[in-house]
C-alpha cells in the first residue's frame, strides 16, 4: 500500500522544475547578440558618416527616391515583422485554424490592392504619408484632398 504523505515529510530536492529553467544565455549567445548589434550599428554609422546621411525629410522617408524596389521591399518586410508577430502568428494559426488563414488571405489581397492602386498615385504626387493629404498647404488646400480623404 502507498505510504501517505504528510506536510512534514521532506520532498527530494528538485533539479529543474521544467525545461524553461535550463534555457539561459551562455557566452556564445551573448557573443552572437553583441556581434549582431555591432554590425547593425556599424552599417548605420557608415551610411551616416561616409555616405552623406540624410539631408532632407525626403531622403529619410524615401531614400531620396534613388533606391530600387528590392531594398525598399526588404526594408518594409523587416519593419512589418516583430517579435510579437513571430511568436503570435503560429499560436493564432494553431488556435483558430482556417479562420486565421482567411485573415491572412485578406491581408495579401489588401497588400496587392495598396501596391497597385494607392502607391502609384502617392508616388506621382510626391506624398510619403496619407497624413500629407490633409496637411496645411497639402492637397486639401489644392482641392484634391477633399475628394481623396472622404
Amino acid at each position: 500500500a502507498p505510504r501517505p504523505v504528510s506536510l512534514s515529510t521532506p520532498l527530494p530536492p528538485a533539479r529543474h522544475t521544467s525545461d524553461w529553467d535550463m534555457l539561459t544565455f551562455n557566452l556564445w549567445d551573448y557573443g552572437v547578440f553583441g556581434l549582431m548589434l555591432l554590425i547593425s550599428t556599424g552599417i548605420g554609422l557608415f551610411y551616416a558618416l561616409f555616405k552623406g546621411g540624410q539631408k532632407t525629410s525626403d531622403d529619410f522617408f524615401t531614400g531620396g527616391r534613388q533606391m530600387s524596389a528590392v531594398p525598399v521591399g526588404l526594408s518594409l518586410s523587416a519593419s512589418f515583422m516583430s517579435a510579437i508577430q513571430v511568436l503570435g502568428v503560429p499560436a493564432e494559426a494553431y488556435r483558430y485554424g482556417m479562420k486565421f488563414l482567411w485573415m491572412c488571405l485578406g491581408q495579401i489581397l489588401n497588400t496587392l490592392l495598396t501596391a497597385y492602386l494607392f502607391l502609384p498615385v502617392f508616388y506621382r504626387l510626391g506624398l510619403t504619408s496619407t497624413y500629407e493629404v490633409r496637411a496645411p498647404g497639402g492637397m486639401q488646400e489644392r482641392g484634391l484632398g477633399s475628394h481623396v480623404s472622404r
